[in-house]
């Protein structure tokens, strides 16, 4: 018969643990830290040119005439900011805010938000106009599921002299993380900035 008085005693007890309630309360853990880590945002910025400045000396000048209100405002160095923002974590977030800020002198003089269907709560919380522009916006989301993308059209002025706008910063006071997010023409390109050729034993590699 074996002799179970030299049966360590701390045995029956991690034991006990391990196939009890402790290896419950360390999935719990780890559960809880998964739903609880900062969250992946993703984001992106392209610019479209609707009137570049000329360069000195040309006689040809064309201006983009902005109407609001009563008012016109002019425009010979005017372009269009698109910010893109998608949830790329692991949960819905029932509400996010975030600010855009540009960089320099750059200005942005009109904003417009929009979501995937009409239903998405998107705003924007500064104040933005042709005779109030703005360079440090702030927005605020009704909720951003996983996977839902929001867009922000910026109209953005630039200084006399600049002939592209300066990179523009997206950030957030919530638990996040920004990620960037490359197109598919990007990511092609990647892919093939890197070619790996092999034959026997020999392998090269293009870069």
């Amino acid at each position: 018969m074996p002799d179970f008085s030299q049966i360590p005693s701390w045995l029956p007890i991690a034991a006990s643990l391990l196939g009890g309630g402790f290896m419950g309360s360390v999935l719990t853990h780890v559960v809880t830290y998964v739903r609880n880590r900062q969250q992946s945002v993703g984001r992106r910025v392209d610019f479209d040119h609707v009137l570049r400045p000329r360069p000195e000396g040309t006689s040809l000048r064309a201006q983009v005439a902005i109407h609001h209100g009563d008012q016109v405002h002019n425009y010979d160095n005017l372009f269009i900011a698109y910010v893109k923002v998608v949830n790329r974590g692991n949960r819905d977030l029932d509400r996010f805010s975030f600010g855009v800020n540009l960089s320099g002198q750059d200005r942005a003089v009109f904003v417009e938000c929009r979501g995937v269907t009409r239903l998405d709560q998107i705003r924007c919380l500064t104040p933005v106009s042709p005779i109030e522009p703005a360079s440090e916006l702030d927005f605020e989301c009704g909720a951003l599921p996983r996977g839902r993308p929001y867009w922000v059209s910026l109209f953005v002025v630039v200084p006399d002299g600049a002939e592209e706008p300066q990179k523009i910063e997206v950030i957030s006071s919530e638990p996040v993380v920004f990620i960037d997010m490359p197109t598919l023409e990007e990511s092609a390109v990647r892919v093939l900035s890197e070619v790996v050729l092999s034959a026997g034993p020999l392998m090269l590699r293009l870069r």
